[in-house]
């Protein structure tokens, strides 16, 4: 067979062939320095002031595009122990309940939450190690028992 009438083959074989661009992808992983806690408010004192506590997340997104950045937004849900609301969370303890809130601003103005109503998500850039920091605060006047009180809430992040 002529090589002019392989070429013409070949060219004829790549046109029938589905074409697919191979395009490199953002990516993202989530660390939390705390193991599974995202905020750490210590110690409540029954019916005394209110706890605030602090955490953070660090994102490590690799850019698709050398010297670019990654856009994220994190999300957080209700958590367990508030029966899907964000108004307030809640921690349990058996059948004790301990209310509180975490917050996007230390000021605790913003309701971290899913960005519906009355809440709030945060978004940025990234490129290589990121701190995503996380304010709480567990409500003054509450009169519970002893012991250990936690919830588990949901952390999302888009990219």
């Amino acid at each position: 067979m002529p090589n002019h009438k392989i070429a013409r083959l070949l060219l004829l074989l790549c046109l029938l062939l589905p074409w697919q661009n191979a395009q490199a992808q953002d990516s993202c992983n989530i660390q939390n320095g705390a193991g599974d806690t995202l905020v750490d408010f210590l110690t409540y004192s029954p019916g005394g002031a209110a706890a605030n506590g602090f955490g953070q997340i660090t994102l490590n997104c690799t850019p698709a595009v050398m010297a670019g950045t990654v856009s994220y937004t994190v999300s957080v849900g209700p958590g367990q122990g508030s029966g899907g609301s964000f108004l307030p969370r809640a921690f349990f303890n058996g059948f004790d309940t301990l209310e509180y809130n975490l917050f996007v601003d230390a000021a605790h103005l913003m309701i971290l939450g899913d960005g519906s109503p009355q809440t709030f998500t945060i978004s940025g850039v990234c490129a290589g190690a990121c701190p995503v920091f996380v304010y709480g605060e567990i409500f003054a006047g509450q009169f519970i028992g002893g012991g250990a009180y936690s919830d588990t809430v949901t952390v999302t992040v888009d990219f």
